[in-house]
């Protein structure tokens, strides 16, 4: 298993385990909470100028809903100039923790090269984990990648990352 494999699993072993009841009781401070609201209504209104002036600072300071709206504007290019690089970096940090768009996002960029290196193991183990933690609609846009991508890789790949997913799936 790659470095970079055992790294995510590792992080993701010490996040579910540790700390998944915290992050998710305290991931909103009382604070925060109306800026991330009125983040959200500014993205649904096209707002995008508004919607990064709320989601910057928010996820900055960890809030994985306002990373992941984060790596969204810079995925599109809504507000910023597209960058799929820094839309990996922020799918990252909110795929770390949990949030299932964001891993599913950031295992379709991982697939295609967009942002970073073509990495079919690492995509395969977000699109996995995205399975786990989203709802159902986009469970089967997970699954259909799953399935673009299952074949490139070798039986010992899939069931090393397939096991860390089984676990994480236990600790859900």
């Amino acid at each position: 298993m790659s470095s970079i494999i055992e790294s995510v699993v590792a992080r993701c072993r010490l996040g579910l385990a540790c700390g998944a009841a915290v992050i998710f009781l305290c991931w909103a401070p009382a604070a925060s909470a109306g800026e991330l609201v009125a983040g959200l209504a500014a993205y649904q209104n096209g707002d995008y100028a508004r919607a990064l002036a709320e989601f910057q600072p928010l996820a900055d300071d960890g809030d994985i809903t306002a990373q992941y709206y984060m790596g969204e504007l810079y995925l599109k290019g809504q507000g910023v100039p597209q960058d799929f690089e820094k839309a990996v970096e922020w799918f990252a940090l909110a795929a770390e923790y949990g949030h299932g768009h964001a891993q599913a996002n950031l295992g379709a960029l991982l697939t295609l090269g967009l942002g970073t290196r073509r990495d079919l193991e690492t995509a395969y183990y977000w699109q996995i984990l995205s399975v786990v933690w989203t709802d159902t609609a986009l469970r089967r846009a997970a699954f259909r990648s799953l399935s673009e991508v299952a074949p490139q890789l070798t039986e010992d790949e899939k069931g090393t990352l397939g096991a860390a997913a089984d676990e994480a799936w236990s600790l859900r």
